[in-house]
Formats: C-alpha cells, sequence, structure tokens
C-alpha cells in the first residue's frame, strides 16, 4: 500500500484529505494553546460552515464537470490554496478581532475548500481508474493527521 500512496492519484487523495482535516487537528488546538480563544472560536466556525458548504458543492461539481480541470489549472489552484492557507492562518494568529472577523475567516475557508474540489477529483478519478479505492487513501490521512496530533 505504501508503493500506491506515491502515485499521484493516491497521494493527491492522501494530502487532500489531510489539508481538509488540518484546521481540526492543528490550528484550533494551536489557537487555544496561544491564548487566542476568540480567534479559535471564529475558525471554527468557519470551518464548519465552509465544509458543509463545500461538501454541497463538491456534489454538484462531480455531476457537471465529471472529468475535471486540465492539470495546470489545479496545480495553480493548488498553489493558490496553499497561499490563502497560509494568509489565514497569519491572520488568526496575529490580526486583532476587528480584522480577523467571521466573514473573513468564512470566505478564506470556503475559497481554500473551493479550489481542493478540483485537486482531489484529480486523485480520486485516477484512484478509480486504477480501479483503487480512494476511500483507503483517505483515511491514511486521518490516521496521519491524528497520529501526528
Amino acid at each position: 500500500m505504501l508503493r500506491n500512496v506515491l502515485e499521484p492519484g493516491p497521494l493527491v487523495v492522501f494530502l487532500g484529505h489531510f489539508i481538509y482535516l488540518l484546521p481540526h487537528y492543528y490550528l484550533l488546538n494551536a489557537l487555544i494553546l496561544a491564548g487566542r480563544d476568540e480567534a479559535e472560536w471564529t475558525l471554527r466556525n468557519a470551518v464548519l460552515r465552509s465544509q458543509v458548504a463545500s461538501g454541497l458543492l463538491e456534489v454538484l461539481w462531480s455531476a457537471y464537470c465529471p472529468k475535471g480541470l486540465p492539470h495546470g489549472v489545479c496545480a495553480a489552484a493548488a498553489g493558490l490554496c496553499a497561499l490563502l492557507q497560509g494568509l489565514h492562518t497569519f491572520l488568526a494568529f496575529t490580526a486583532s478581532p476587528e480584522v480577523y472577523h467571521s466573514s473573513l475567516a468564512f470566505a478564506l475557508q470556503l475559497t481554500m475548500l473551493v479550489l481542493l474540489i478540483p485537486i482531489a477529483q484529480i486523485g480520486t478519478n485516477h484512484t478509480l481508474q486504477r480501479r483503487i479505492s480512494p476511500a483507503r487513501y483517505r483515511i491514511l490521512g486521518w490516521l496521519t493527521c491524528v497520529v501526528l496530533a
């Protein structure tokens, strides 16, 4: 299975799910430990609301665009997602409550998750074409988060 994880499809599924779970297992706890309780509450609400919204968008995306986007577009989306994650984390840890508020947190988190949809679709399509279940790589991403936390 480890050999399969290093293939493009499973690796994308694994890392996509790891990034998806990152706020739950690391950022929220780190904010509490840093004494940023208000920012933690803001991020927690933004994460949960954006996961609901992006879940619905993912279903719609898969129905209307089953083949996905070109890999170059998805690579650009992944880079933008990483930049937004860095900005969101920076704001959560440093910005005042007037700057880092629920609307901004929700917009950043939702944008990141929407950008992950076509990226995750590449990994899922690749694993399904090879007749490999993507669920095992999502579970591996979850287990990695739990073990590292």
